[in-house]
């Protein structure tokens, strides 16, 4: 490198290591790449991480013009640190197989792209969307789904997460190592999506999740089991004045009255310990 270079590096990195590790990686660029890693640090004012990015990230499937995409990504995020970690995770790719690492090859030549940076940037994309949701993000580094899901199906997996307003629930329909071993991701999508259906029921939840039943019970049978859970909790029966301290805001209940009219019709004259139809309230309250 040259010394013009080093100086200027010197001047603008603070941290002894990180400029070392830049010097010491220079050898492997040519004049005109190294002008250019020169250039796009001036552009993002010697950012620490972007520097980390040239000289720390290890991932043998991630060559330079991979590296500059991926650096465009990270400063159309500023900087996040939840995006910068998805950059240097050199594991991303360790459970692919030989055939699927092949076929990303095969594809990245194909298109003039490559695939194994397109999935990164794809992950830096989904973190945004979800506001940098602590869980998306721990799901996309969980090393049990890594393992037994496809990046596509991480991907899919996410997008259904999403879809559930990121509740803890369908988080743990993500991540248990029960489900992930003995349901598919459609089973997991379609759990999601029964879990919605029922608002997030504790009880649901927990017939979703039970390793006894995911590991003796068809997906069939489980189906069954949460249908038969939402007649049960159809039919369970409350008093009026248990419904309404449960009640926390005029919308929903207004929705409760609603209710009331469609199994006892407008006309009837309903006292506070009338037996009724048992109200599953909403626990958010109006907004001011």
């Amino acid at each position: 490198m040259k010394i013009e270079l080093m100086k200027l590096l010197s001047h603008n990195i603070k941290d002894i290591e990180l400029l070392k590790n830049l010097i010491k990686i220079s050898e492997l660029y040519s004049n005109d790449d190294l002008n250019l890693i020169i250039n796009i640090l001036k552009e993002c004012n010697f950012n620490e991480d972007v520097c980390r990015i040239f000289a720390e990230c290890y991932d043998d499937t991630i060559n330079l013009n991979d590296k500059i995409e991926l650096i465009k990504e990270f400063k159309k995020y500023n900087y996040n640190k939840y995006e910068y970690q998805i950059i240097m995770d050199a594991q991303m790719f360790d459970n692919m197989s030989l055939d699927e690492k092949i076929k990303l090859i095969k594809l990245s030549n194909k298109s003039g792209s490559n695939k194994f940076a397109y999935y990164k940037i794809k992950f830096m994309e989904i973190l945004d969307e979800c506001n940098y949701n602590e869980y998306v993000y721990k799901i996309i580094f969980n090393s049990k789904v890594r393992e037994k899901r496809s990046l596509d199906d991480i991907i899919r997996l996410i997008h259904a997460f999403k879809n559930c307003d990121c509740n803890y629930c369908a988080y743990q329909i993500v991540v248990d190592e029960y489900m992930l071993e003995n349901r598919t991701v459609d089973e997991q999508v379609i759990l999601m999506q029964k879990l919605k259906e029922n608002n997030y029921s504790k009880e649901v939840s927990e017939t979703e999740i039970d390793a006894e039943i995911l590991e003796t019970k068809t997906f069939s049978e489980q189906l069954i089991l949460i249908d038969s859970l939402k007649k049960e909790q159809a039919n369970e029966k409350s008093t009026h004045i248990n419904n309404i301290n449960k009640i926390n805001s005029i919308t929903e209940l207004q929705k409760y009255f609603d209710k009331l009219e469609e199994n006892h019709g407008s006309k009837a004259d309903i006292k506070l310990d009338t037996k009724v139809l048992n109200y599953k309230a909403n626990k958010k309250k109006d907004k001011k």
